[in-house]
């Protein structure tokens, strides 16, 4: 099938395909290529099943011409994968430490 991209939300990595004037729900982890899509975009698919709750969804999505999603997120996980993590102020880190303490003991 062929269709356009009704609305997907990169943050929670769904959204839903115009699917013979119906809404047919796609999750991030069916697309194969192109990226995440975005409104609009045009999309290949095939019609499969949900397993948890027997409802059709999109399946093998392939987003033409590499989507316009943000990729907001991280997707599939990634979140903070890659990046630097700062130091905590050693002042605030033993403040809490000492804060977590106290709390014990009252």
């Amino acid at each position: 099938f062929t269709s356009t991209v009704k609305f997907f939300n990169d943050e929670k990595g769904f959204g839903f395909i115009n699917h013979e004037e119906e809404s047919l729900f796609m999750h991030r982890t069916d697309i194969l290529e192109g990226g995440l899509p975005g409104d609009g975009d045009t999309v290949t698919y095939d019609l499969g099943m949900d397993e948890r709750n027997g409802k059709p969804k999109a399946q093998n999505v392939v987003v033409v011409g590499g989507g316009t999603g943000k990729g907001k997120g991280g997707g599939f996980g990634g979140g903070r994968r890659g990046k630097r993590l700062r130091k905590p102020d050693s002042d605030l880190a033993l403040r809490l430490f000492r804060r977590a303490h106290l709390c014990r003991f009252v």
